[in-house]
């Protein structure tokens, strides 16, 4: 199998805010596998880079030393893959996510069917999905709400378990059930004070009021609440299910804290056997991260995938929710996204040599090589050049020169995302240097795509 890199970044239509943070823009890398003619796509977005070590220039890096592990691996056999992945990327569960998610897809699609029905699951078609109401001034939330009437549930983020006045506020223009989030950020206190008059104002589930360490807290609120507690960040994978016992009353699963599909169909079917309820959630994440956490809603009690009903700007088509937050199905097989290059979330871009001048002041210009640049807030902060440069014998080939980057963007990942992209446009083969230094060379290996 081939892997090929792309950076992207997204903005929600409204700043994404919860209790711990905002995120003005979300960044990701895509991963694409392909074997036989056909590609498979994952997603790992930088969400909680420290927690979860998953910015974007380690990831790439992570992924890129596992890269030899996958030129001889069965695309039929995506589990096989994750057993002999997963030792190596153990450290960074979102590239290890991505890639096992990819390599479903990709058998998915080379069986010609569906994910979900590749793996034996119920159709998700239909299933309804929260809608979520992030933190804001209180007439903000309100807008939100109403912006996004008819919805079965709403997911609404509190920066104080005691904050009611939002819900009250709230209640006013929806009969809809409310599912409260902490976010892990609030107090024990508040949140005790407050438990009883929950169902009056319709909340039907409390998740992840405090922190990971807060387990004698979340033990006494189980007892307490009238309503579920679920878990959120005391979960990541499977192996949590067992130091979190007799905390929560469910958890909510995401692929990409999991550590991709296999661990986190696992821990479906888990407490499906052991009566601990669920929901599939997803991370601020574009449709080809929400495709495939959707082909196994299924098995869920609770779906959390509004990430593409809250996107401005999406990496290509997947996986949609009407207006009442109900699951459409992209046509097609495995998880049925396709990606829009052309699209504003894609940060390589052609560019013009007056535009890259000052990247290329110590190397000289490329010549008149088409130039690669990836594009930030306008400014071009890191670029490449491909020139054809034939063979002898007429073998397609392409020489590179770059990539050159400012230093600010050094360690962003884009020498990588540059490289990924010249490969795939220009051939289905590998580069490797050119002699005399003056650049890189890339040879066709098969047809062009």
């Amino acid at each position: 199998m081939r892997l090929d890199l792309h950076l992207v970044r997204m903005v929600d239509r409204d700043v994404w805010r919860c209790a711990r943070e905002e995120i003005p823009e979300h960044h990701a890398v895509l991963v694409q596998l392909t074997a036989d003619g056909c590609g498979g796509w994952g997603e790992a977005s930088a969400f909680m880079t420290d927690t979860y070590r998953s910015g974007v220039a380690h990831v790439v890096d992570r992924l890129r030393q596992a890269e030899p592990l996958l030129h001889d691996a069965d695309p039929a056999a995506p589990q096989r893959l994750y057993r002999r992945l997963r030792p190596v990327l153990r450290d960074c569960p979102f590239a290890l996510a991505a890639v096992d998610v990819a390599a479903h897809d990709l058998a998915a699609r080379l069986a010609g069917r569906p994910l979900h029905e590749h793996l034996g699951l119920p159709s998700p078609q239909g299933r309804a999905s929260a809608y979520s109401i992030g933190l804001a001034s209180l007439p903000e939330m309100v807008a939100k709400l109403r912006a996004a009437p008819g919805w079965d549930l709403y997911k609404v983020k509190l920066a104080r378990a005691d904050d009611l006045d939002v819900l009250r506020a709230l209640r006013e223009h929806t009969t809809a059930p409310f599912w409260v989030d902490g976010n892990a950020c609030w107090e024990p206190s508040a949140l005790f004070a407050v438990l009883d008059r929950l169902p009056q104002l319709g909340v039907v589930a409390v998740e992840q009021p405090f922190g990971v360490p807060d387990g004698a807290a979340h033990r006494e609120a189980r007892r307490r609440s009238p309503v579920p507690v679920f878990a959120d960040e005391s979960v990541t994978g499977p192996a949590d299910l067992d130091t979190t016992a007799g905390q929560f009353d469910g958890v909510n699963i995401k692929l990409l804290k999991a550590g991709g599909l296999t661990p986190a169909l696992a821990m479906l079917r888990r407490c499906r056997t052991e009566g601990l309820a669920s929901m599939l959630g997803c991370l601020p994440e574009s449709s080809a991260g929400a495709s495939a956490t959707a082909h196994l809603a299924g098995l869920a009690d609770h779906l959390d995938l509004d990430t593409v009903a809250l996107l401005a700007a999406d990496t290509g088509t997947g996986v949609r929710l009407d207006d009442h937050g109900r699951v459409g199905l992209a046509a097609g097989p495995g998880t049925g996204f396709e990606p829009d290059r052309a699209g504003e979330a894609w940060i390589v871009w052609p560019v013009t040599a007056a535009r890259t001048a000052d990247l290329w002041r110590r190397t000289g210009p490329p010549g008149d090589a088409r130039q690669l640049g990836v594009v930030r807030d306008g400014t071009v902060v890191a670029a490449l050049g491909v020139a054809e440069d034939p063979s002898p014998d007429g073998t397609a080939r392409w020489r590179l020169y770059g990539p050159v980057t400012t230093t600010a963007a050094r360690d962003g990942g884009y020498a990588t995302a540059l490289l990924d992209r010249a490969r795939h446009d220009h051939t289905g083969g590998m580069w490797a240097p050119a002699a005399g230094g003056a650049g890189h060379t890339i040879s066709t290996t098969g047809e062009q795509e």
